[in-house]
């Protein structure tokens, strides 16, 4: 008498236990791609800040005239630096040409280039009182902050916050001779210009 041929398939032990071990390398990979999507998004709104800023110091020595560049609601449709209020720099910025009368007061924009808004819905870019809305470069480059030359510190944070023993957030710092320099949140000079996400 012939034997029946074995079916091939699983069975529902071995369909469940392979149900547990994906379960398992999911609720284990999740955590690890959420802080890498959320570092993606911080670079590179870093990068187009640190990039716009280079622009604009860039504009202001060939054109030899102030170039600003300030924070806005809604990068796509501002065409001056008075849309600014409330938001941080997280919500998009522009590079414009600009005549700085008495007291700083700017006027007279063209808009250069625009940048931002943050991919990251956690996200703020925080401005100290200096270059909390606005910053400048003159003809020679320098950056002009409340109309003199002195250090502007940004801060990127998210969801994670601020901490100086994890890479969390990152603190950018504006120097007089126009240069920006980026570092992480657990940098040791970090705490020099800032140690909460309000520079």
């Amino acid at each position: 008498m012939a034997r029946g041929r074995g079916h091939a398939g699983f069975t529902m032990v071995e369909m469940v236990v392979t149900i547990a071990i994906t379960g398992i390398i999911v609720a284990l990979a999740v955590p690890s791609f959420k802080t890498t999507l959320m570092n993606s998004r911080r670079a590179a709104l870093i990068n187009d800040f640190v990039a716009s800023a280079g622009y604009a110091r860039s504009e202001a020595l060939n054109r030899k005239a102030p170039v600003v560049m300030c924070r806005v609601n809604n990068p796509a449709t501002a065409t001056d630096c008075t849309s600014s209020s409330g938001s941080g720099y997280e919500k998009g910025w522009i590079v414009a040409t600009a005549t700085i009368g008495t007291g700083c007061a700017l006027s007279n924009f063209t808009v250069l280039r625009r940048g931002g808004p943050a991919a990251e819905p956690t996200a703020t870019m925080k401005g100290n009182t200096l270059v909390a809305s606005t910053f400048f470069f003159n003809a020679m480059g320098a950056a002009g902050v409340s109309c003199n030359a002195s250090n502007g510190t940004f801060v990127y944070c998210d969801s994670r916050g601020f901490s100086s023993t994890l890479p969390t957030a990152n603190v950018l710092v504006l120097s007089p001779g126009g240069r920006i320099s980026n570092m992480a949140s657990n940098d040791a000079n970090a705490s020099t210009y800032a140690t909460s996400c309000s520079p």
